[in-house]
C-alpha cells in the first residue's frame, strides 16, 4: 500500500531551542483588496437602485442586504484585524532570540486602513440618507435604504469604538508580558 505521507525517521529531532522561529507572512493587503471590491459592488448596487428609482421587492432586498452586508464587512474587518493582531502579539516574546520576524513580516494591522475604510463606508451611508432627503425620494426602496443606512452607520460607530478599545486592551496586555 503506497502513501503520499512521508514519516520522518524515528531519530529525527526538533530543531535546537537556540534556532529562532520565523513568523508567518500576513495577507492583509490582499484581504483589504477583496474587501474593497465587495464593498464597491454593494455600494454600486444601492446607488443604482436609488438613482434609477427602482421599485419592487427585488430592489428592496438588494438594498437591504447590500447595506447590511456593508455593515457586516466593517465588523469583519475591524474585529478580524484586532483578533489577528492579538494572535500575533501572543507570539512576540521579550526574548528577542525566541522570535525573529523576517523583514516585511509580522506587521500588526494598521488603524490607518481600518479608519479609512470606516470613514468611507460611513460617508456612503450618510450619502444614501442625504440623497434620499435632498431628492425627496418617495419609494419603498428609498425608505429601506435610509432605514438600513442609519442603522448601519450606528453599527459602524460601535465597531470603531469597541474595536479600538479591544485593540488597546490587547496591546496593554502584551506590554505586561514578562
Amino acid at each position: 500500500m503506497s502513501s503520499d505521507v512521508v514519516e520522518p525517521p524515528a531519530s529525527a529531532s526538533p530543531p535546537p531551542a537556540t534556532e529562532p522561529a520565523f513568523l508567518a507572512y500576513t495577507s492583509w493587503k490582499y484581504r483589504r483588496w477583496y474587501l474593497c471590491i465587495v464593498t464597491l459592488f454593494m455600494e454600486w448596487a444601492v446607488a443604482y437602485a436609488l438613482i434609477k428609482g427602482l421599485e419592487g421587492r427585488v430592489a428592496e432586498t438588494v438594498v437591504m442586504i447590500s447595506i447590511g452586508g456593508l455593515s457586516a464587512c466593517v465588523f469583519t474587518y475591524v474585529f478580524g484585524a484586532v483578533w489577528d493582531d492579538k494572535n500575533q502579539m501572543s507570539l512576540i516574546s521579550t526574548d528577542t532570540s525566541a522570535v525573529k520576524p523576517r523583514p516585511g513580516f509580522l506587521k500588526l494591522t494598521s488603524w490607518k486602513y481600518r479608519r479609512a475604510y470606516l470613514i468611507q463606508v460611513s460617508l456612503f451611508f450618510a450619502g444614501v440618507v442625504w440623497y434620499s432627503l435632498v431628492y425627496n425620494l418617495k419609494t419603498n426602496v428609498a425608505d429601506t435604504a435610509v432605514f438600513t443606512s442609519i442603522g448601519s452607520l450606528v453599527s459602524c460607530v460601535f465597531a470603531y469604538v469597541f474595536g479600538a478599545v479591544w485593540d488597546d486592551r490587547n496591546q496593554m496586555s502584551a506590554l505586561k508580558k514578562p
